[in-house]
């Protein structure tokens, strides 16, 4: 309202956040990028670290008491479990010696969210099972990583390459459209191609930053074979 001085906000609007504004705040008119989009795509990317295409994942575990009778072990409502990665037992009359069980020996029935040991472990002692877990989308811009995320300290930088790669493509498609740039680029300014060029260098390092954490992790996790 040029009268006023005022700025009229509709939220939601070309992607913008839906939440309502207050009087006093921050409005970016059109930017390249605002922090919502790179939000948003920071919390796609963390999704897709968890597809079997990239084939990353959280280490968690919980902990009880070994059941001598069924042995069977009901996953905690809390834990989401893509696959179990490890299960192992505290040795009886110890408190910090633990044995691993071998790969053969535990089930995990996923449709009733439960793991079958198939050998006995004995009463009186804690079994300690090791999963494989998705990543979990921040909430908020103030969130950590680490602590909600759950992301390895060592994976904070491969997100972040990720939302740089896609955003530095879209930059290009819009440098392209003509309705969006009426006219044409000088040769003295940025090249056609140079942001698609960038996009593809950061991929190639995006790529081989997933392949060593996923070396990481591969090698965190020995394979234990029975006798």
């Amino acid at each position: 309202l040029a009268t006023s001085n005022q700025v009229f906000v509709v939220p939601g609007w070309d992607n913008s956040p839906t939440s309502s504004v207050t009087t006093g705040d921050i409005v970016y008119v059109r930017p390249k990028v605002t922090h919502w989009q790179i939000f948003n795509s920071l919390n796609d990317e963390i999704n897709r670290l968890s597809s079997p295409a990239v084939g990353l994942y959280s280490l968690q575990y919980w902990t009880t008491e070994s059941d001598p009778t069924y042995q069977t072990y009901p996953v905690p409502a809390s834990a989401t479990v893509t696959d179990i990665a490890r299960a192992r037992f505290r040795m009886p009359g110890t408190t910090d010696v633990w044995g691993d069980l071998p790969n053969s020996a535990y089930r995990y029935d996923k449709v009733n969210g439960l793991v079958q040991l198939l050998r006995m472990v004995p009463s009186g002692t804690d079994v300690q099972f090791i999963y494989k877990a998705p990543f979990v989308a921040a909430t908020s811009i103030d969130d950590d990583v680490q602590t909600v995320c759950k992301l390895s300290s060592t994976m904070n930088d491969i997100p972040v390459l990720g939302v740089v790669m896609g955003l530095m493509q879209t930059t290009e498609t819009r440098r392209n459209t003509t309705q969006i740039q009426g006219d044409t680029r000088r040769a003295a300014e940025v090249g056609a191609g140079a942001n698609a060029n960038a996009a593809s260098m950061m991929r190639r390092e995006y790529n081989e930053r997933v392949a060593e954490e996923y070396a990481r992790l591969t090698s965190s996790l020995p394979i234990f074979k029975g006798i």
